[in-house]
């Protein structure tokens, strides 16, 4: 949940008068992002059973073309840098 929670604190902190702020999560969190002041998207991700499943198994948390330092550098690059200042 501190991977949801933490962007969304920054996103609520940003002046949407001055900011774009665009956020993505995965649809189980869409109830906590009714009525934000910003755009909102689903981010698609690999089902919480099937990271346990792999885990659980000793297999790769994820497939050997996905590099877990691509998806962390991407949710860095929209939730840290994503919110740019309106034009």
């Amino acid at each position: 949940m501190a991977h949801f929670v933490r962007p969304l604190a920054l996103a609520d902190s940003l002046d949407t008068s001055r900011y774009d702020v665009h956020f993505y999560a995965p649809s189980r969190f869409s109830r906590y992002l009714k009525d934000k002041p910003f755009a909102i998207g689903e981010l698609r991700t690999m089902p919480g059973e099937r990271f346990l499943e792999n885990t659980a198994r000793g297999a790769p948390a994820f497939r050997a073309d996905v590099s877990s330092v691509r998806w962390q550098s991407a949710a860095v690059t929209r939730f840290a840098y994503g919110a740019a200042p309106s034009r």
